[in-house]
């Protein structure tokens, strides 16, 4: 698996509490479940959307760049 696949699994994979708190929150009556689920997602970014060479946070950078724009790595 290349490194961008890999990235973009992790993006899916810290998106999952988002997506499932919003179908909770809209679908269901238990609107404190949905919400902290939607929290839990921030951190799960952070944590998972991260330069596999220096380390620091890539935000959706990686989405349409081909290096890391803190430390120039190719990221492809």
């Amino acid at each position: 698996m290349k490194l961008k696949q890999k990235m973009q699994l992790r993006f899916c994979l810290a998106m999952l509490p988002a997506l499932a708190g919003l179908i909770v929150l809209f679908f269901t009556p238990w609107l404190a479940a949905g919400f902290v689920l939607v929290l839990l997602s921030a951190p799960a970014m952070f944590a998972l959307l991260r330069c596999p060479y220096c380390g620091r946070y890539l935000g959706h950078c990686y989405t349409y760049g081909k290096y890391c724009p803190h430390c120039g790595e190719k990221l492809e």
